[in-house]
């Protein structure tokens, strides 16, 4: 199991599951693609889009992950 990484319009989102990698590729391509055309749709919608398609067109199980806390070491 993975742990995966979505950066939209500055906002981190993350995500677990087993991606290969044709998965990535094509996930890759799908984030180039919904870039462009989605300029003023919010980065939760955006994430939405992403988990769907990675769910229903890919078929692979994948699980979003919730960061409660960020903790930071300062040396």
């Amino acid at each position: 199991m993975g742990l995966y990484a979505v950066t939209i319009r500055g906002f981190k989102y993350y995500f677990s599951g087993n991606l290969t990698s044709e998965a990535i590729n094509a996930i890759e391509s799908f984030c180039q693609n919904l870039e462009w055309n989605s300029k003023s749709v919010d980065a939760v919608a955006l994430f939405d889009r992403l988990i769907s398609y990675i769910a229903s067109e890919l078929g692979l199980p994948i699980s979003p992950v919730n960061v409660e806390h960020v903790f930071r070491i300062n040396y």
